[in-house]
């Protein structure tokens, strides 16, 4: 009985997941089909059983961990909007930008998932130093997590959060500034 619990509690929580993400993803621009897609892969055996075991049976001995990380790992290399998909060799590749904002959507989306609460940026900023991400990557997703304001000191358009953006003159890190006016530029050849 513990276990139908359990897997009743994983459907219940990868159904409101997908909802959020969608929600969220369609708020960000993501195309449609890839939000439909979207985590499709935690539906396999491969992924669901361990990670029910882990989460919703609470087991946490040697072998449910292993069989979680390797689940996880199977995950993150089918999953394109996942940031350690896009690290090879120790080095983080410039993900796509629909693929960063679909990993912009599947936070927003766990958070909610999980305690009802959009609680990203919080997240984001807690986290920040162990993800490994391209240059360019951390700056659209620093660029679509916070409000933009100008640099006091560089005139530059940076997120609201000064201080964890900033370097201690006040100003974005010369390759933060690099990155983002190389995605800025991107931009504006794409809608020019």
């Amino acid at each position: 009985m513990r276990l139908i619990i359990a897997i009743v509690k994983h459907f219940n929580y990868l159904f409101w997941h997908k909802v959020y993400v969608f929600r969220a993803g369609v708020k960000r621009g993501v195309p449609l089909r890839q939000l439909l897609v979207h985590d499709w892969s935690k539906f396999l055996p491969s992924e669901f059983v361990p990670y029910t075991r882990r989460f919703f049976l609470g087991r946490e001995d040697p072998e449910t961990q292993l069989q979680y990380e390797l689940a996880f790992g199977l995950h993150c290399s089918r999953s394109p909007h996942h940031w350690e998909h896009w690290v090879v060799d120790g080095y983080p590749m410039k993900m796509p930008r629909q693929f960063a904002l679909e990993m912009l959507a599947d936070w927003d989306g766990a958070g909610m998932a999980k305690n009802g609460k959009n609680n990203t940026v919080a997240w984001y900023l807690a986290n920040r130093e162990h993800l490994m991400l391209h240059v360019q990557t951390r700056a659209l997703i620093e660029n679509e997590l916070f409000l933009k304001q100008e640099c006091p000191h560089c005139k530059m358009i940076i997120g609201n959060n000064v201080s964890v953006l900033t370097n201690e003159d006040g100003c974005l890190p010369e390759d933060q500034r690099v990155a983002l006016l190389t995605y800025i530029g991107e931009l504006h050849v794409r809608h020019s």
